[in-house]
């Protein structure tokens, strides 16, 4: 369990910093480069620490995305404007930040190693601010 954590975390935080700077790239959105940009600012830290205890645990994160975040992006990539806008917020804003609050949480019910656990812990609640900030975005433009 703590492997299949140390791999979803470390994916979905590479993935969600590939996103957002493809965002930055193709986004004129400000609201949207700003949440990006956050998003860079904020997961880049996390990841280097998740890799940092996964080494100390003899784990060895990955370095590259698996081929449903590779898809992910590879789809989101092909569109442009409104369209990228979209697919970005309901992408990293909501499903990513889902999908984390899903692996966090079963981390620190099903996970052996306690220092993991309390990685996992300590970032249910940035997950949770994540995807309230992804519904926010996702609702200003609905309006």
């Amino acid at each position: 369990m703590d492997r299949l954590y140390v791999t979803e975390s470390a994916q979905g935080g590479l993935t969600e910093i590939q996103l957002a700077n493809l965002a930055l790239q193709k986004s004129k959105n400000n609201e949207i480069r700003q949440y990006a940009n956050q998003m860079i600012q904020e997961h880049t830290p996390v990841n280097q620490q998740l890799i940092q205890l996964a080494t100390q645990k003899g784990l060895k994160p990955p370095t590259a995305l698996g081929p449903k975040y590779q898809a992910a992006i590879a789809r989101i990539s092909q569109l442009s404007g409104a369209d990228f806008d979209r697919a970005y917020k309901n992408e990293a804003g909501i499903n990513l930040h889902m999908e984390f609050l899903v692996v966090q949480r079963r981390q620190t019910k099903l996970g052996q190693d306690a220092d993991l656990q309390g990685f996992a812990t300590k970032n249910i609640p940035v997950t949770q601010r994540y995807l309230e900030m992804g519904n926010r975005l996702l609702a200003a433009s609905n309006q």
